[in-house]
């Protein structure tokens, strides 16, 4: 099986298998070497796992940098306006 045939198949999951899937391969790859701790490892599941169960909820990478930096502008504008 190639790997576009496994990622059509993968991606024609239903949701509860899709998220049985992505537990079984996070485990089959987990990798001692990462220096991650167990409360690192918790969080970096617990955020895949919000994911899976509701893509939705996350927001694009591209304009990021632009809107924090439009955020931290507002907010010492608005700190500068209060002194």
């Amino acid at each position: 099986m190639s790997v576009k045939e496994l990622e059509t198949r993968v991606q024609a999951l239903p949701p509860r298998e899709l998220k049985r899937f992505a537990n079984w391969f996070d485990s089959f790859c987990q990798d001692e070497a990462t220096g991650l701790s167990a409360a690192q490892q918790a969080e970096l599941l617990r955020r895949r796992d919000d994911f899976l169960a509701d893509p939705s909820l996350t927001e694009p990478w591209e304009g990021t940098a632009e809107r924090v930096r439009q955020h931290l502008h507002e907010r010492r504008v608005k700190k500068a306006s209060a002194r």
